[in-house]
C-alpha cells in the first residue's frame, strides 16, 4: 500500500511539472492556440499532454499515462467523469508516434514541441537545416561547445501531426547526433534525458533562431 502511495505521488508531480512548464510555454507564445506538446519518460510511464486544451489551464487530469514497455493506457484524475459525466471527454496529443519514436530511438527523458514563431520563421530561411556556429548558446546543446557548428534537419509539415513520425524517425536513423528536429512552417521538436535539459535546449535554440532571423534582417537593411 504504501509503495502504491509513493508511486501515484510520484507520478502526480510528474504531471504537475509538466503543467506548470506548458503555462510557461504559453506566456512565452510557444504553445498559444492549444498548440504544442510535451512528453516526459520517467519509471517504465510515458506521459503526454492532452489535446484540444488551453495549455495555461492544463491539470494533471490531461495527462495521458502510458505503460512504457506495452503501451497500456493507465487511469488519470476523473476519468470517469469524462463524456457522460459531465467533464469534456479527451484524446491524446496526436504527437504521440512522434515521441514514441524519439524514446526507441535516443532513449530521451523528455521531448518537447512547441509552435515558437522563431522556430517556424527560421524554417522559410533555411532550407534542409538549420545551421550556426560561434554562438554562446549553442553550448547549451550537449555535445557542443562555442565553435561548434550546430546543425537542425528541417523536414516538411504534414496536414497531421501524427504523418510527421516517418520523417522524424528518418532523421534520428541518418543524424544519431541531433537533439531537435525543425518542421517546416509548424515548429520545433526538442528532447533531452530530462525534462529540465529538454526544456534548456528548447531556450537556447529558440534564442538561436531569433539570432539567426535578426542578422538576416539587419544584414537586409544596411
Amino acid at each position: 500500500w504504501m509503495e502504491a502511495k509513493a508511486q501515484a505521488a510520484a507520478e502526480s508531480g510528474v504531471a504537475e511539472t509538466m503543467c506548470e512548464m506548458c503555462a510557461r510555454f504559453y506566456d512565452l507564445q510557444w504553445m498559444t492556440g492549444t498548440g504544442g506538446a510535451l512528453s516526459v519518460r520517467s519509471n517504465g510511464v510515458v506521459y503526454v499532454t492532452a489535446s484540444g486544451v488551453q495549455k495555461e489551464r492544463q491539470g494533471p487530469r490531461h495527462v495521458f499515462r502510458y505503460v512504457e514497455e506495452c503501451g497500456t493506457e493507465l487511469p488519470r484524475p476523473d476519468q470517469d467523469l469524462e463524456g457522460d459525466g459531465g467533464l469534456p471527454r479527451l484524446k491524446v496529443s496526436s504527437c504521440l508516434p512522434i515521441f514514441r519514436s524519439i524514446y526507441r530511438a535516443r532513449r530521451a527523458g523528455a521531448v518537447i514541441h512547441t509552435h515558437s514563431i522563431h522556430a517556424m520563421m527560421v524554417t522559410k530561411a533555411y532550407a534542409s537545416e538549420f545551421v550556426t556556429s560561434h554562438m554562446e548558446m549553442v553550448k547549451g546543446v550537449p555535445g557542443h561547445g562555442y565553435s561548434s557548428t550546430l546543425r537542425v534537419p528541417i523536414i516538411a509539415n504534414q496536414p497531421h501531426e501524427h504523418l510527421l513520425e516517418p520523417d522524424v524517425a528518418r532523421v534520428l536513423e541518418e543524424d544519431p547526433e541531433c537533439h531537435a528536429v525543425l518542421v517546416r512552417n509548424h515548429g520545433v521538436f526538442v528532447w533531452g534525458k530530462s525534462l529540465e535539459q529538454a526544456k534548456t535546449m528548447c531556450e537556447c535554440l529558440d534564442y538561436l533562431f531569433q539570432a539567426a532571423l535578426l542578422q538576416r534582417t539587419t544584414k537586409s537593411h544596411l
